[in-house]
C-alpha cells in the first residue's frame, strides 16, 4: 500500500494528520436544490484504522484546499474488542485488537448517512474501497462456495 501524508482539516475540531491511502471515494451532485456536490472518502491509515471524511463542494473537481476541509470520523484499529472466550467460564471476557474485517464492519456501521446523498455516496465509496482492501471486501461480501 502506497502511504502518503494526509491531513483532513475538520470543520469543528482539530485536523487529523496521518499516513495512509485513499481507498474509495464518491461524489454526488444535488441538482435539484443547491447544485453542491456531496463527497465522501474512505482512507486507511498505516496502522489499519479507517477514516471517513465527507464534505460539500461547489464542483466535482475540488481544489486541494476544498479536499482537506471535511467532517471526519475515525474507526480505530488499535482499540480493544471485548469477546467472550468459548473455552473458559461463560463470564470470562477477553480483550483483543479487532481484525481488519471487524474494523471495516465498524466503519460500515458508522458510515455517514445523515441524508440520502451521504448514504448513497458512502455506500459507493465503501464499494470502491472493497476493490483495494481485503478487510473491506470481507465486511462487504459474503463468500459462497
Amino acid at each position: 500500500m502506497l502511504e502518503s501524508p494526509q491531513i483532513i482539516f475538520r470543520l469543528g475540531n482539530k485536523p487529523f494528520r496521518f499516513h495512509g491511502q485513499l481507498l474509495g471515494e464518491s461524489s454526488i451532485c444535488d441538482d435539484d436544490d443547491t447544485g453542491l456536490y456531496t463527497r465522501v472518502r474512505l482512507f486507511k491509515t498505516e496502522g489499519g484504522s479507517l477514516i471517513w471524511a465527507w464534505d460539500l463542494s461547489e464542483s466535482d473537481d475540488p481544489s486541494d484546499e476544498e479536499l482537506q476541509r471535511a467532517d471526519a470520523l475515525v474507526i480505530d484499529a488499535n482499540s480493544s474488542l471485548q469477546a467472550h472466550h468459548p473455552d473458559k467460564v461463560p463470564s470470562a471476557v477477553e480483550s483483543r485488537p479487532p481484525t481488519p474485517a471487524e474494523v471495516a464492519q465498524l466503519a460500515w456501521e458508522k458510515r455517514p448517512r445523515e441524508n440520502v446523498r451521504l448514504a448513497e455516496a458512502s455506500t459507493r465509496a465503501f464499494h470502491a474501497a472493497a476493490k483495494k482492501d481485503t478487510g473491506v471486501a470481507a465486511a462487504l461480501y459474503e463468500d459462497v462456495k
